[in-house]
């Protein structure tokens, strides 16, 4: 026996065990390369779809049994059939198939959940332990090129450009705009940072590596804190309120209700959320340069939208300027359409059609999800969006309770508050959405509620 042989399960290159071996294989470097590498991503992404539709076969599942079976999973795919139905009345097929190639992590990632459902029942704890500690491993990274001077960051950032290192970016105010992030962009790792943040809760309270949760958790709060990406810290500071109150009404309120009254509880709960949420970030403003440089420029922008001399600065780059304009902007093209919206391939014409008359000066962004929905895919794409939801909501609270209940509201209170911000059609963001929602769902099938 080789010394390979040696560490290999003797079954592994036998017919259909090296399929299902290669499943967990690709599952795990899945979460592995999540937070760092959007390539990697996507082909792990495609292996697991395609040998997901080889398990099918060969062990003659029924796709539409399953769909049936787990409905609140498949549902999660509905916005993408209302993106295809779309193409039925766009004008530009071409750009409305791009469309729905960059979209099809929102299918796919749903259908993988759905027929390796019980694969991620077995191995649910562990994947998340490996997405926990990549986010880590990229935190940390992160945090060194914050703490090396400007210019070594540089020449390190072009050293390791091998490897997958985004070109450095070097900026006038350095903080004020948002800290370097090596390898994702800055708004998705900080979205990845506050899923991280909220696993490493619910494995704490599962009792799993109790002492690296806690670890983790600080590394990545801190790593949060300092790359400015202010759409995930907003999402993570209101889902980390879904822990406080839902702790809170669990555990302690019993029993100071029984000392103190039902008023007196209620005034222990308005002073851990007083400290938690205002005390606790006002010390961490004062106290952090590259919060609050961050959060001067936020403020330094509405001042002087609110005194109307923004024209007197660069104020193209003015992100909260570029929101206010994005949702007067799509709310226009929405009165153009309100049914049908303009179909995915038109979208991104009409849009640009409306900056030139109304802000030329500004790139075509959209800085919310629902607009985008209704704008492109008309009612149809907002409802079945919300009906998505609603109904993944409804089979949770059916399933769930104790901690795995508080773990998938804060997730879903994440996701839907930073689609308030951004439209959420980003590789790296349609691929979380469908993984935790569906694995959240799953723990709490499974009676994951310790």
């Amino acid at each position: 026996m080789t010394q390979t042989q040696r560490f290999l399960p003797p079954d592994i290159f036998r017919w259909p065990q090296l399929l299902d071996y290669s499943v967990l294989f690709f599952f795990y470097a899945f979460m592995l390369v999540l937070p760092v590498s959007k390539g990697a991503t996507s082909v792990a992404m495609v292996a697991l779809g395609i040998l997901s539709l080889v398990q099918l076969v060969q062990y003659r599942l029924s796709l539409w049994r399953l769909i049936r079976r787990h409905l609140p999973i498949a549902l999660l795919a509905l916005p993408f059939l209302a993106y295809l139905l779309s193409l039925f009345y766009t004008q530009n097929l071409a750009a409305g198939g791009k469309f729905i190639n960059r979209e099809i992590s929102l299918l796919l990632m749903p259908l993988i959940v759905l027929i390796q459902r019980e694969f991620v029942a077995r191995h649910l704890r562990w994947l998340l332990l490996f997405f926990i500690t990549a986010v880590c491993v990229n935190a940390l990274v992160t945090l060194l090129f914050y703490l090396l001077p400007e210019a070594s960051a540089i020449q390190l950032a072009d050293a390791f450009r091998f490897i997958g290192v985004k070109p450095y970016q070097q900026l006038h105010l350095r903080e004020a705009f948002g800290v370097y992030s090596p390898f994702m962009v800055r708004i998705q790792f900080s979205n990845l940072l506050a899923l991280g943040c909220l696993s490493a809760l619910w494995l704490y309270v599962q009792q799993v590596y109790k002492q690296w949760m806690l670890a983790a958790l600080a590394l990545m709060l801190v790593t949060s804190v300092i790359l400015g990406g202010r759409g995930g810290q907003l999402g993570l500071m209101l889902a980390l309120g879904c822990w406080v109150l839902g702790g809170y009404f669990m555990h302690l309120h019993p029993r100071l209700k029984q000392k103190v009254g039902t008023a007196g509880s209620v005034g222990v709960l308005l002073g851990i959320l007083l400290t938690l949420f205002v005390l606790l970030p006002l010390l961490a403003y004062h106290n952090i340069p590259a919060l609050r440089e961050r959060y001067n420029q936020l403020i330094w922008e509405m001042k002087l939208l609110e005194d109307g001399t923004y024209r007197e600065h660069d104020y193209v780059h003015f992100t909260s300027l570029r929101r206010l304009i994005s949702y007067q902007n799509s709310w226009e093209l929405i009165r153009r359409h309100p049914f049908t919206g303009t179909g995915v391939g038109d979208y991104q014409q009409e849009m640009e059609a409306i900056y030139a008359k109304n802000h030329p000066e500004f790139p075509v962004n959209s800085h919310n999800h629902l607009l985008f929905l209704w704008a492109s895919s008309g009612l149809a794409g907002l409802l079945a969006f919300l009906f998505s939801l609603g109904y993944w909501l409804r089979s949770f609270l059916r399933s769930s309770r104790g901690w795995t209940r508080i773990y998938g509201l804060s997730l879903l209170l994440f996701f839907f508050s930073i689609m308030m911000l951004e439209a959420m059609f980003n590789q790296v963001d349609l691929m979380c959405y469908g993984l935790f929602l569906g694995m959240a769902l799953i723990a709490a099938e499974e009676g994951r509620t310790e």
